[in-house]
């Protein structure tokens, strides 16, 4: 019988010689491992040669994606695809390229294939006030991204072109008196300068206490039967069709499918840790050795976001100290 594998499947649109970095340790830290790294930048970015030279392949996409849209699904499906058909894994494994192992990765992935699971990811019912979420007006704006039909409207960078405090000021005055009309119509600004957005309330949506939509992180290990259910059937047309007029269906589309196939067990755990920034645009702090410290303790096998321009020398201290040194190989045996 041969051995399992576990292809670990990369989004990246920046970075490439960390991205490079990250595949390189994969393949150096777990025999099991197979990487495929995804993008669709110019060519140049990450070469044949360059990923062939790190261990990895690459599917340069020709799927232009844009946050919160549909696209990151279907750029997500297409990855999983070619990762089954380059190499039969097992299991596929989901992280972007800001992401690195901060663990040693092959005990990990012995009790992915050992535990009698088909999913690991992090995921709520976000209909149920009971699950944990947030309540009141943050629940409600992340419930009006999947019960409204969202359109993207054109890029005119008005907003982006006025002064931080004046945009902060609209900002404010929009939901303090224009609240009780987001239950309607809605109006938000997307980060990364990717323009507006504008949401209408459907007249029906795809949820109920019974079978709810789930919200989570959109990194994610699935089985091969898992990724069979996300990527192939008729049973998911209908979904399709639904979260692709959603806002942010890449942390709603898979626990939702997965959820719902009733032969299917998840373990609601995510498998990167990350930390967010509190402002009106939340984005995840980049990592450094405080909370480095902080994501060690709380077991995930992969943390994020991380970047060596800002924290120069974090992966070698991960190198050093986690994954290839002593203590390493206790972790690996605790």
């Amino acid at each position: 019988m041969s051995e399992a594998t576990i292809s670990y499947v990369v989004l990246c649109h920046d970075n490439a010689p960390q991205v490079l970095r990250l595949a390189r340790t994969i393949r150096a830290i777990s025999s099991r491992s197979r990487v495929l790294i995804r993008h669709n930048q110019p060519p140049g970015f990450i070469d044949p040669p360059a990923a062939e030279a790190s261990g990895a392949e690459l599917l340069v996409s020709a799927i232009p994606c844009r946050w919160g849209h549909w696209s990151l699904v279907e750029a997500t499906l297409e990855a999983f695809r070619r990762a089954s058909e380059l190499h039969d894994p097992d299991w596929i494994v989901l992280i972007s390229g800001q992401d690195y192992p901060i663990r040693p990765l092959e005990p990990w992935e012995t009790s992915l294939l050992s535990d009698g699971y088909d999913a690991m990811m992090s995921g709520e019912p976000l209909v149920d006030g009971h699950a944990g979420m947030t309540p009141g007006r943050n629940r409600e704006r992340l419930k009006m991204r999947y019960t409204h039909r969202w359109h993207w409207l054109p890029r005119l960078n008005v907003i982006s072109r006025l002064p931080l405090l004046m945009t902060r000021s609209v900002r404010r005055l929009w939901f303090k008196c224009l609240y009780p009309l987001q239950a309607v119509v809605v109006l938000n600004q997307l980060p990364r300068n990717e323009g507006w957005v504008l949401g209408i309330r459907r007249r029906a949506v795809r949820w109920s206490k019974e079978r709810p939509i789930y919200k989570g992180s959109q990194w994610m290990a699935l089985s091969r039967r898992a990724v069979a259910t996300c990527v192939g059937g008729p049973e998911t047309t209908d979904a399709r069709d639904y979260f692709a007029t959603t806002l942010v269906p890449d942390e709603a589309y898979f626990q939702t499918v997965l959820a719902g196939a009733p032969d299917l067990r998840i373990r609601w755990e995510p498998i990167s840790w990350l930390r967010w920034q509190s402002d009106l645009v939340p984005h995840p702090d980049v990592i450094d050795e405080s909370s480095l410290a902080i994501a060690v303790r709380a077991g995930t096998p992969f943390a994020r976001k991380f970047d060596e321009s800002t924290t120069p020398g974090i992966l070698d201290l991960i190198d050093q100290t986690l994954l290839f040194g002593p203590a390493a190989r206790w972790r690996a045996t605790a």
